[in-house]
């Protein structure tokens, strides 16, 4: 995904809906109004892959931060098992 969207703008949204839609197929589209961005469309797919990829980020991010707090305590080591099964309870 490419970090500029393409971009267009509300009015051609308006005028030419099925033209403008058909973009969001291939890469997010920013809109413009009145020269000012104020949305990016993308495709449901997208979306699905994003929220999912950031999903997993966070689930490596938390296994971080218990990995760096379990070495931080006294408090006896935790089987594979058990500490999987702790963070897994611990997801929203």
């Amino acid at each position: 995904m490419e970090l500029i969207p393409q971009i267009d703008t509300i009015s051609s949204l308006k005028n030419n809906q099925s033209a403008v839609l058909a973009k969001v197929g291939k890469e997010p589209l920013l809109l413009l109004q009145n020269s000012k961005p104020i949305v990016i469309l993308v495709s449901p797919e997208e979306w699905n892959r994003t929220v999912l990829r950031l999903r997993e980020l966070e689930r490596h991010e938390r296994i971080r931060q218990r990995y760096h707090e379990a070495h931080q305590t006294n408090e006896p080591d935790l089987s594979i098992d058990n500490f999987m099964a702790d963070l897994e309870s611990s997801e929203p």
